[in-house]
């Protein structure tokens, strides 16, 4: 099977699929591959082959492409992002495109199934790639069940290194380490500009407790167009912190980028964040913010209670958003 949308998503119909059909998980292999925009020629291979390479994989080898989502390549900053987790994991992976292969276990203690890595591959130039890949998807449906073969086996074919270092075969990560690191909420930062430094010392406390965030300071490039990336921004955003301050009456973003997140209908959240008194008196009149409670950092002392909050809120946002494996 070849599939195009978000991993939990991913892995929760291989599942369904798999028990509609009187399969077992257990034994099949799947496969993350991963390319970032620059890698046109497998961006457009595996965004316009869906169905033969689906029907060719056939009903025990699952085939993820993470960074194609909605016929489009995912933002490059996402795919370092990964990358860096993975890294961080033990599982080395290098700016080019790579393999990533694991199996399903199911989890003794509990209901549904722990993903168990157990190589990574670098993979040749797109021209070797796709003459390969039949062969890649044959040692897969071949060996499925024996990780030590089927390493040896890519490990030939591809002539690179298994990556992967520090995670055994049978030790599994975190039971929601795929989800953690390919699904976590993405939180756009609103605020004046004025409040620049005050900003940045937040987002790398944030950033230290394992949020993901979008600040223009980081992510809009010289030449870019500012609304139209900040409205696209937005849209893609799964909750948006607005930080308020005596400033923020003078930004006109403030206002306009909490308007357009609340006027999205989505039910997203939006967390006021205030810096001093007249921020608490916006978050009371803004009418995008209804009412809604306030984290206040205007006590310097009262800085890292209210970082862990707003970490605490955003943690529930990704729970309540991704259901359990199995």
């Amino acid at each position: 099977m070849f599939y195009v949308f978000n991993v939990q998503q991913w892995l929760d119909e291989v599942v369904s699929a798999c028990s509609e059909n009187n399969l077992d998980p257990e034994e099949s292999v799947f496969i993350l591959l991963m390319f970032s925009s620059l890698d046109f020629d497998f961006v457009t291979f595996f965004r316009d082959r869906k169905p033969q390479i689906s029907q060719y994989s056939g009903e025990n080898v699952h085939i993820f492409t993470p960074m194609i989502f909605d016929e489009d390549i995912v933002p490059d900053g996402e795919w370092r992002l990964i990358r860096d987790n993975f890294n961080d994991a033990g599982i080395l992976l290098s700016n080019r495109p790579s393999a990533i292969l694991f199996h399903l276990q199911k989890r003794s203690h509990a209901t549904g199934y722990d993903p168990h890595y157990f190589a990574a591959f670098e993979l040749p130039t797109f021209e070797r790639f796709e003459r390969s890949l039949r062969d890649f998807v044959d040692a897969c449906i071949a060996h499925r069940r024996n990780a030590g073969r089927l390493t040896r086996e890519l490990g030939t074919l591809f002539k690179a290194q298994n990556r992967v270092r520090n995670v055994l075969p049978k030790t599994p990560l975190s039971e929601s380490f795929i989800t953690d690191v390919l699904h976590a909420p993405k939180v756009f930062i609103s605020y004046s500009h004025a409040d620049k430094q005050s900003v940045l010392d937040l987002y790398q406390q944030l950033k230290d407790a394992g949020v993901k965030l979008w600040l223009d300071q980081f992510e809009l490039l010289p030449g870019a167009l500012f609304q139209q990336e900040i409205e696209r921004a937005l849209h893609a955003s799964d909750a948006v912190l607005v930080v308020l301050s005596r400033n923020s009456n003078e930004s006109k973003w403030v206002s306009f980028e909490g308007s357009l997140f609340y006027g999205q209908g989505n039910k997203k959240p939006i967390i006021p964040i205030v810096l001093d008194e007249e921020g608490k008196i916006l978050a009371n009149e803004l009418p995008f913010l209804n009412g809604r409670l306030y984290v206040d950092l205007s006590n310097a002392g009262a800085t890292q209670e209210g970082v862990a909050r707003i970490s605490s809120a955003l943690s529930e946002l990704q729970h309540s958003r991704v259901a359990p494996l199995g």
